[in-house]
């Protein structure tokens, strides 16, 4: 039998921890890999058009879900489908995804309600024409941190995205009514857009339309100031003089280098021309 002196047997010991420290090292490794790799992955972009009439519904996005995602073999549950299984049970299932919503669509109640995998909305087509989003179309899809409005949106129904996690959004000028609670919930919204000017003829509803976390308002017009704290005061947001003060201009976009700021917020990008007088 082969015998180490000491300070072979310290060598070898050293080298020993050496080698078990380095296969930790590397699983290690390894598994940081495959965690970046799967968040790399980007979600599935689905489209959802209603099968029939204008309306998108609760049961016509659980057909669309259970037809997209056993065309992609998911596993299922033992028996069922994706139409028919409860929604929160389909979450364990499905894989992340983002929504195309196509022009000229009315969501109704409920639609994509408790979605946790849906992360991204987006409302195709040049007109905008979604004319309201309904009650409790978006509750609980805690996921879903990001959604630009139609600009031809008009309503936004009671818990329309109470519980989401959006943290800015923008009201479209044409928006005349919100209903209570429609962006409560929503820990991280700290900023609200309004392209609307004045806000005359636009009603929102109590309690905590927006939420409590509100930090920064942000109008057109500066001139109409007054207006939108005494509309917004008593909303979660603090009284008419702390509303006042979170209320800004909406920023000018950024200019190039060359451009030229004629007046406001009118742009003269480098190299156009500026023809003044008759054509």
């Amino acid at each position: 039998m082969k015998t180490f002196r000491f300070s072979e047997r310290r060598t070898l010991k050293v080298l020993t921890s050496f080698s078990q420290k380095l296969a930790v090292i590397v699983v290690a490794v390894g598994l940081l890999c495959a965690v970046n790799v799967k968040a790399q992955t980007p979600p599935i972009n689905i489209i959802f058009t209603p099968t029939s009439g204008t309306t998108l519904t609760w049961e016509m996005v659980n057909e669309i879900l259970n037809d997209e995602f056993i065309s992609l073999s998911l596993n299922l549950p033992t028996s069922g489908t994706y139409s028919s299984i409860p929604r929160q049970s389909a979450n364990a299932i499905m894989p992340e995804f983002t929504a195309t919503i196509p022009d000229g669509i009315t969501l109704g109640l409920n639609t994509f309600r408790v979605l946790t995998k849906l992360l991204g909305v987006t409302f195709s087509g040049n007109s905008g024409n979604v004319v309201s989003i309904g009650e409790n179309a978006f509750l609980n899809c805690r996921n879903l941190t990001s959604i630009t409005l139609p600009k031809g949106l008009t309503s936004i129904g009671i818990q329309a995205f109470d519980f989401c996690n959006l943290s800015v959004i923008t009201i479209p000028a044409n928006v005349t009514y919100i209903n209570r609670w429609a962006f409560d919930e929503n820990s991280n919204l700290t900023e609200i857009t309004f392209l609307r000017v004045d806000p005359a003829g636009l009603t929102i509803e109590t309690p905590l339309p927006f939420g409590a976390n509100i930090e920064k308002i942000y109008i057109p017009n500066l001139a109409f100031k007054d207006a939108w704290a005494t509309l917004l005061a008593g909303k979660g947001m603090g009284n008419k003089a702390e509303v006042e003060a979170k209320i800004f201009r909406i920023p000018r976009p950024p200019r190039k280098p060359g451009d030229v700021r004629i007046g406001g917020s009118v742009i003269l990008k480098k190299g156009a021309t500026l023809n003044i007088g008759k054509p």
